[in-house]
């Protein structure tokens, strides 16, 4: 038998909808149904709430979508790709693989199912939630994959040998085989997907009573159980600039090891970095930045055996015994006079020196200098109630980051300061007690928080009436797991990052060399031994699911990727989920 042809690994969605024999239509309208709706039930878990009734409509709704392809597939195993391997022997090896393809996206959606079956008992569940994003990215790459097979190699196949009097047989034996039940939600689905032409087509195919049934009754039933899904649809469609986990670019060649390294050296990505490794970077005139935005495609299932260890921000189980470092003095160093809302922080290796201990609650202004020779970060973070800075250093030691993290609000701050930069953060800071912190490692992979980099900071009553809130340029949204950047960004002056997630997220930029792409930052981290592809450009501190931080930015002309390293419960690098996004300055 002849080898299976092969396609491009992600051909691009343009070529995927390219002119084709209208006796094919049914078949390719059910094609980019399926990709649209597998990438809309990304979304859609993406934006669940916590309560029960969105996950079981959203299951509920998976359930008949689920059924529909499993249907669909059973017909071409059964009638088309039979059909066409009859005709061309050579034809049996595609048809073979395009049956193994059904088998393991039958097995992705049940995987689905169980995940949305566990979300419905416990919609605030971190695991279940994880679980869920997880087996939906996994279903809508595998379906993503292999509509793209069967449309470039499967079809144009079966055009070369039946003519249109065969397909519409083969149409109308399909048509036969589907039961009215599956029909009730079928028709009103593929009319959402279809062209307006396409739906005429549909129409004058379809006996009259059906038809009207479609245009009514099943149609509002349809509506109402898409809901979610429509709307995530229509959300992922009108962003100006976010990431997609889908289409293959040379990022997701670099694998998956590579990225599981980002930790070690990001920050090793500023700290004790030799300039003269990094590839050099473009000088900083005045900027406006081009938003034709290259996506950041992260293939999340399956995972490879990660370093955690080596996350910047990533868990890093010790023994119990492990010396904690005490934190930073809090000293105070404040010039007579000075705003009380502005807190003057000094960065050393390791240490946090403050000019005031004590702040008032609302907007607070942080100056931020990197007095030491290793790049730092400065988190600001309001510790939950009970917890101190030494419950949160112990639990770090004893418990891992994740855990300590989950003690903390985080509020901003600023990321990858190097060694004699400056910055400004803004935090809206409510009364209680608050933690400063870096979560950086050093060369040999300890975090500076263990080595005496967090201090406190005492936020009390506000006592000079109502603040105004940073006026910012832009506005950054970041939500699970991704990131969007608005157009016309620019990356200068006063930058607003908001988190609309259901988990902490920050912003940390990278500035590519010239010629390089985050495919070469993802090897580089997998292989640090040749120069860097990037140099470090600041971004914002992690901030709490429904907050805001800001911070002042001045990104000279350039490419740059934007990344987020927070960690899920269990430890994943939000980065490997696909929290990454290029963008170009000009």
């Amino acid at each position: 038998m002849s080898a299976i042809p092969t396609v491009p690994a992600r051909p691009s969605t343009a070529l995927a909808e390219s002119p084709a024999p209208r006796s094919q239509f049914m078949f390719r309208l059910m094609h980019r149904g399926m990709r649209r709706d597998a990438a809309a039930l990304v979304e859609a878990v993406a934006q669940l709430d916590m309560g029960h009734a969105g996950a079981t409509a959203l299951r509920d709704w998976f359930v008949q979508f689920a059924a529909v392809i499993d249907h669909h597939h059973r017909i071409e195993d059964d009638l088309l790709w039979r059909s066409v391997s009859a005709v061309r022997p050579e034809f049996e090896d595609v048809q073979l693989s395009f049956a193994d393809e059904h088998d393991r996206i039958s097995l992705a959606a049940d995987e689905v199912v169980t995940a949305l079956d566990a979300l419905v008992d416990a919609p605030a569940s971190g695991p279940a939630r994880l679980h869920a994003r997880r087996a939906s990215r996994a279903f809508e790459a595998l379906v993503g994959d292999h509509v793209d097979r069967e449309q470039f190699i499967g079809l144009p196949a079966a055009a070369a040998v039946f003519d249109a009097g065969r397909m519409l047989e083969l149409d109308t034996e399909a048509r036969r085989r589907t039961g009215i039940e599956l029909v009730t939600f079928l028709g009103p689905w593929m009319l959402d997907h279809a062209t307006p032409d396409e739906i005429v087509s549909i129409i004058d195919r379809t006996p009259a009573p059906i038809a009207a049934l479609g245009r009514t009754v099943w149609r509002r039933r349809y509506e109402r159980s898409a809901r979610q899904v429509r709307q995530a649809r229509t959300s992922g469609a009108s962003s100006a600039v976010r990431t997609t986990h889908r289409s293959r670019t040379p990022l997701a060649k670099a694998g998956l090891a590579g990225l599981a390294s980002i930790a070690a050296l990001t920050m090793t990505v500023g700290c004790g970095s030799d300039a003269g490794d990094v590839a050099e970077a473009a000088p900083a005139p005045s900027a406006a930045v081009t938003t034709s935005v290259t996506t950041m495609p992260m293939d999340p299932m399956p995972m490879d055996p990660m370093p955690m260890d080596s996350m910047p921000m990533s868990t890093m189980p010790m023994d119990a015994t492990t010396t904690v470092a005490g934190t930073s003095p809090a000293s105070t160093t404040t010039a007579p006079g000075e705003d009380t809302r502005l807190v003057r922080v000094s960065m050393t290796d390791f240490a946090f020196t403050l000019s005031r201990s004590s702040v008032p609650a609302g907007p607070i202004t942080f100056d931020v200098t990197n007095d030491g020779a290793e790049g730092h970060q400065m988190m600001v973070g309001r510790l939950h109630d009970g917890e101190t800075v030494d419950s949160f250093l112990q639990t770090y030691a004893t418990d891992g980051e994740p855990a300590a993290m989950a003690l903390v609000d985080g509020d901003g701050g600023l990321n990858g300061i190097v060694p004699g930069a400056s910055g400004e953060a803004v935090s809206v800071l409510s009364e209680g007690n608050y933690i400063v912190i870096c979560y950086l490692r050093d060369a040999t992979g300890t975090p500076h928080l263990m080595k005496g980099m967090t201090t406190s900071l005492e936020v009390t009553a506000a006592t000079d009436g109502a603040q105004e809130l940073p006026a910012a340029i832009s506005v950054v949204t970041v939500r699970d797991y991704a990131i969007e950047f608005p157009v016309g960004f620019e990356g200068k002056g006063m930058i607003e990052l908001h988190n609309i997630g259901q988990e902490a997220h920050e912003l940390t930029i990278l500035q590519l060399a010239e010629g390089k792409t985050f495919a070469d930052v993802a090897a580089w981290f997998g292989d640090p031994s040749s120069p860097r592809p990037f140099a470090e450009a600041g971004g914002i501190g992690a901030v709490a699911p429904g907050g805001y931080g800001w911070a002042t930015m001045d990104l000279a002309p350039g490419n740059y990727v934007s990344l987020c390293f927070v960690p899920t419960a269990d430890g994943t690098p939000h980065v490997m989920l696909g929290m990454a996004q290029e963008f170009s300055v000009s």
